[in-house]
């Protein structure tokens, strides 16, 4: 059963295209919804080598990450979502938000992703990317069409077809249970591969 929803939020209308999934997965499961925003500290330059932080700039920058997440919150709460938690991290991007999933018994994490392959991957790295290679708890990466300034919203609907990769080893096979959940009362139709 899936309990417990993480939605990483970036503060771009790209990341938000993943809210509407996220809601209505909580709704239909009786989920919590959890937002995050990992907080990237703000350097004014360089002296020899070392970074240097802009307090002031970094303190009005995290006050704003803040009154961002109150507003995603109470536009959830608008919609008929019970209040969802926020929270803003600190540290690498994929890696806080692995633990942070962890930390909270993440059942799921919904997020979106560029869908970048190959190359471009390599070149400009990908915090969805790296977050499924590491992290214990299913994501469902959610590809919003349009550009990312201006994504098309994905509406949210039953997940009717869910295609399940498994290798034969007991680890894969872990995903069997959310995977069943994710479907459960929408007469979803399974394949495994």
């Amino acid at each position: 059963m899936i309990r417990s929803i993480l939605v990483p939020l970036d503060g771009s209308a790209f990341g938000e295209a993943a809210l509407p999934t996220a809601q209505a997965l909580a709704e239909h499961m009786g989920a919590t919804l959890h937002l995050a925003h990992v907080h990237v500290p703000l350097f004014s330059g360089y002296v020899d080598g070392v970074a240097i932080l802009d307090e002031e700039l970094d303190a009005a920058d995290r006050a704003q990450e803040h009154a961002y997440l109150h507003a995603v919150a109470q536009r959830l709460v608008t919609a008929g979502t019970p209040a969802p938690s926020r929270t803003i991290l600190d540290g690498p991007v994929a890696a806080t938000l692995t633990a942070y999933a962890t930390a909270i018994n993440a059942d799921l994490v919904v997020m979106t992703t560029h869908g970048r392959g190959g190359f471009a991957r390599f070149w400009l790295g990908s915090v969805a990317d790296s977050f499924v290679r590491h992290s214990h708890v299913p994501v469902l990466l959610l590809h919003p069409s349009g550009s990312p300034a201006a994504p098309q919203p994905i509406a949210p609907h039953p997940l009717r077809k869910i295609c399940i990769t498994l290798d034969g080893s007991p680890l894969a096979e872990q995903i069997l249970a959310p995977a069943l959940a994710l479907g459960a009362g929408n007469a979803a139709e399974y394949t495994l591969l």
